[in-house]
């Protein structure tokens, strides 16, 4: 695939993102101001409001896909970075890393295992 679509794909999918995660911002401020009226209006409430708020509440739910599609784009969908990473992993091999940053992973691979030997006595 061409460099330059996957460079596009991800600053599109990243711009995606940044829309949902709008997109439940919205939808939190909506929600939290509606339940401030309905806790400032608590006192008046009688069978008028009890409809009125009945139906606000069937909207609401009938809208709730959106904040469900876009809750499930957000967490799913990588940041920006994460995808860049990932392409970038897929040119890396053993023979592109330098030997120092080998040297280095070891090295920490070494501790980590050290550590492990010592906590499991």
């Amino acid at each position: 695939m061409n460099v330059s679509i996957i460079l596009y794909l991800i600053d599109f999918l990243s711009h995606l993102r940044g829309i949902c995660g709008f997109i439940i911002l919205l939808f939190l401020i909506v929600l939290a101001i509606l339940l401030f009226i309905l806790l400032c209006t608590i006192d008046d409430y009688n069978e008028t409001t009890h409809k009125r708020a009945k139906e606000h509440t069937r909207y609401v739910y009938k809208k709730s896909w959106i904040l469900i599609i876009a809750v499930l784009i957000f967490v799913l969908l990588p940041a920006k970075t994460t995808m860049y990473m990932m392409i970038g992993s897929e040119y890396l091999s053993r023979s592109n890393i330098p030997v120092k940053v080998q040297q280095a992973i070891e090295a920490k691979l070494d501790s980590v295992i050290a550590d492990i030997k010592e906590n499991s006595k």
